[in-house]
């Protein structure tokens, strides 16, 4: 069976092709969406595939940046599309990075603006679901041996290990959700904007 894995979340893109017990992978740096069919291309091609000889498809759903997460759900989705008899994985980057160490594990990633996306896991079980936290808190939790996802490692061997045990619980989806904890910047920016200009408003009428 061969499983195409894609991660398109943060800065570090991995495209992972996974033949029966063989790994290769295309990691790089940049934007999302300017390499990734490249990148797929070039995986295939190496290993003499085609996109038809893909039996399923995995795509990590966040957390991470909105845009990546879109990029490749939305990659997934059409390839499915086109394959009918594929199946999909959905992975997510806490899950990920807690592959790193037995046991239960505290992960956390930043979410910018002095928040942290935080989860517990125990390599393949969600013991606490994906949620924001402040700065302190990320402190003590790293102090008690929670674990920072890192942009300058390497996750290809966890992602692809989280994937494996996924096929063999027989842990597909039907349907690829994005784990969005927080508003796109944009909207919260706009949103901030706003509440400005009402306080603004209100303070110059009751002058």
């Amino acid at each position: 069976m061969n499983t195409l894995i894609i991660d398109t979340t943060s800065a570090k893109q991995y495209c992972i092709l996974l033949k029966e017990e063989e790994v290769d992978s295309v990691i790089e740096q940049g934007l999302q969406s300017v390499n990734l069919n490249l990148n797929i291309k070039t995986l295939l091609e190496r290993n003499n595939l085609a996109l038809s000889d893909i039996s399923v498809f995995a795509v990590n759903v966040g957390t991470g940046s909105f845009t990546g997460i879109r990029i490749g759900i939305a990659s997934i989705k059409g390839f499915l599309t086109a394959l009918p008899k594929s199946r999909a994985i959905a992975i997510n980057t806490l899950q990920v990075v807690a592959y790193t160490k037995q046991g239960d594990s505290v992960v956390l990633q930043d979410a910018g603006r002095n928040l942290f996306y935080c989860a517990t896991y125990n390599r393949n079980i969600e013991i606490v679901a994906p949620h924001i936290i402040e700065e302190k808190e990320k402190i003590a939790l790293l102090e008690k041996g929670g674990i920072l996802y890192d942009l300058a490692s390497d996750y290809t061997k966890q992602i692809c290990q989280c994937v494996k045990d996924k096929i063999a619980l027989n842990d597909f989806c039907d349907q690829l959700q994005p784990i969005y904890l927080r508003r796109p910047q944009a909207i919260e920016e706009l949103n901030t904007q706003k509440l400005q200009e009402l306080t603004k408003n209100d303070t110059t009428i009751n002058q």
